[in-house]
């Protein structure tokens, strides 16, 4: 858009978008902000940050952050190169099946005899979070996707 509303013309950005198909580079997806530019009352997308296949291949997560122009006419661009994306953990759920393994008790019981301190009370903290951690990996090794067959049956 431009001053009084009026629509840019292909015509006008026909270079610009050769130029892209050329080289075959495209605009990085933008977050938070839709237009770059304001001069307080037209509001337009005049600044782009572009990037070819190759990047957008290897860094799928890649974004351009638009952000807050504060007293300036253009919005600063910020582009993390990290993927700094936070995956949760799924919950462990134990299922009472488990229970009826064979090996089961001996891995409690490995479990539970975890070094002593001198406070009781940590004591059973440190066990219960050992037997936990030993059960979640039993549980990944032996029983991966258990909900899922259970459902099944």
């Amino acid at each position: 858009m431009r001053m009084m509303g009026r629509p840019v013309q292909d015509g006008e950005i026909k270079d610009s978008t050769e130029f892209m198909q050329d080289y075959t580079i495209t605009e990085l997806r933008s977050v938070r902000r839709s237009f770059k530019w304001t001069n307080n009352h037209v509001y337009n997308k005049l600044d782009k940050v572009v990037v070819n296949a190759q990047w957008i291949h290897q860094l799928p997560h890649l974004q351009t952050i638009v952000m807050d122009p504060g007293c300036y006419d253009h919005s600063p661009f910020s582009i993390t190169l990290e993927d700094d994306r936070h995956y949760e953990r799924r919950p462990f759920k134990f299922f009472n099946i488990i229970v009826e393994h064979p090996d089961f008790y001996d891995i409690v019981e490995q479990a539970w005899t975890v070094p002593k301190t001198r406070y009781p009370m940590r004591n059973v903290c440190e066990r219960v979070n050992s037997v936990k951690v030993k059960l979640e990996l039993w549980n990944t090794q032996s029983f991966t996707r258990i909900d899922k067959t259970l459902k099944v049956l």
